[in-house]
């Protein structure tokens, strides 16, 4: 495909899956962010070769929030998240990234933002993706240190 489909093709995906969850949650606010350079990787020939989503968690258990370090990305503290899968929707993404990065099950309560992440891989367009921030709540396990 060529790369304007592709790009074409992925902002409408991420625009649909905004407009699906603001209906189920409500409107949230949006933005677009400053690109991302990724240009260790190719940009994509299809978009099924993209991921669907990002999902990140914002755990809150008595004022106080859980974050984690990530010494791949460039903030020292952040809250848990990652990639979609196939089969799940943003919110299971939350909630599952959260226990794979902290040990923590949570349950998501609401949705905090969205934003469109925009991947450079070095070429003339760049690859436009939905990031979905969620509140959730604790519901068990034990911290553990990954």
């Amino acid at each position: 495909m060529e790369l304007d489909s592709v790009k074409s093709l992925l902002a409408e995906r991420a625009e649909t899956l905004r407009s699906s969850l603001t209906r189920r949650w409500s409107d949230v606010p949006h933005r677009v962010r400053d690109p991302i350079r990724v240009t260790d990787y190719e940009f994509p020939v299809t978009p099924d070769e993209m991921f669907p989503w990002v999902a990140v968690c914002f755990v809150v258990d008595d004022g106080r929030v859980l974050l984690v370090q990530d010494s791949k990305h460039t903030s020292a503290w952040e809250p848990p998240g990652g990639k979609g899968e196939q089969g799940e929707r943003p919110a299971e993404t939350a909630e599952r990234e959260t226990r794979e990065e902290t040990g923590i099950d949570c349950e998501v309560t609401d949705l905090l933002f969205t934003e469109t992440l925009r991947f450079d891989y070095g070429g003339p367009v760049f690859a436009p993706v939905l990031q979905a921030g969620f509140v959730a709540r604790g519901a068990g396990g034990d911290v553990q240190a990954t």
